[in-house]
């Protein structure tokens, strides 16, 4: 049980605005083992902490007014654009607001900038799932070599933070150039067979030249010869013999997005590594130990 890493989703993001600075501190506050940020590069080559590649008024901001649609795509704007909006509370009758009653609003709260972010975690020793986003059915998304470049750019690679960080994407591809760039990276790929959104399906954009391996074989055994170390897998792709499976190929297994403490308990029994959660002080290992 105390082996099992609590990592903190976007901070901490049932109690305050995802993928903010005082987000992250929050999620700390509550104990998390690592934290988990998502990463895009903009226009003009600015490696930046947000989730959406499409920008829009569910939860951001211009001059106290919410994004018209269609929005901004987050690859064809610059820094300085996006230093403008206002990313610190969820449009009030949105699914956001919906899904978490209990988030606080943050007045002002900015896009941070890659380097921001992990010199906060490196001051804290915090380690990090930095999750690249790109949209792969996106015909004018940013390539694979330019993303990858922007974010290497902003890690010292031979640190002790980078030894404590892992790279993880649904973009098997960008995996791939990682690795390429930096080989003793610590890869995680993400995939969801069951959850949403669903990625792993014959032919998928999102596992690039292994999708047809991964129909065949399944995702284990082409993560073992890719030398990845982890799988981030949708919850419901988990059970014991699977978990048993990836931990016999030399992976450690992720379980994104746990919110429901019964679920977590589960994951916990049938041996999952890390437990990706929106709510890292409700599902933390002194609650899943305490409760029934």
């Amino acid at each position: 049980m105390s082996e099992v890493l609590i990592i903190g989703h976007r901070g901490a993001r049932s109690l305050l605005p995802e993928n903010t600075i005082p987000g992250f501190q929050k999620a700390l506050e509550l104990g998390a083992d690592m934290i988990e940020i998502d990463v895009q590069v903009t226009a003009d080559g600015v490696a930046v902490v947000v989730h959406d590649t499409l920008l829009t008024g569910a939860l951001c901001r211009r001059d106290g007014l919410w994004l018209p649609d269609p929005g901004i795509p987050v690859s064809s704007a610059t820094w300085a654009e996006l230093a403008k909006l206002d990313v610190g509370m969820a449009r009030p009758e949105g699914p956001i607001a919906k899904n978490f009653p209990e988030q606080q609003p943050l007045p002002s709260a900015q896009i941070p900038r890659l380097s921001e972010v992990l010199a906060l975690l490196a001051l804290h020793v915090t380690p990090v799932l930095l999750e690249i986003k790109r949209d792969v059915t996106d015909l004018n998304a940013l390539p694979v070599s330019r993303c990858a470049e922007a974010i290497l750019a902003q890690i010292d690679t031979t640190s002790k933070e980078a030894a404590d960080l892992i790279v993880q994407s649904f973009d098997w591809e960008i995996l791939a150039e990682v690795q390429r760039r930096w080989p003793s990276a610590r890869i995680a790929a993400l995939s969801s067979e069951r959850g949403a959104p669903r990625t792993v399906y014959e032919g998928s954009p999102w596992l690039g030249r292994w999708a047809d391996a991964v129909c065949r074989e399944g995702v284990v055994p082409i993560l073992a010869e890719n030398g990845w170390s982890t799988w981030s897998a949708a919850h419901q792709d988990l059970d014991y013999d699977i978990i048993n499976c990836a931990h016999q190929a030399g992976l450690q297994v992720f379980a994104w997005t746990v919110s429901d403490a019964a679920r977590a308990r589960s994951l916990v029994n049938e041996g999952v590594d890390g437990l990706i959660t929106d709510d890292p002080e409700r599902i933390s290992l002194r609650h899943l130990t305490d409760s029934p």
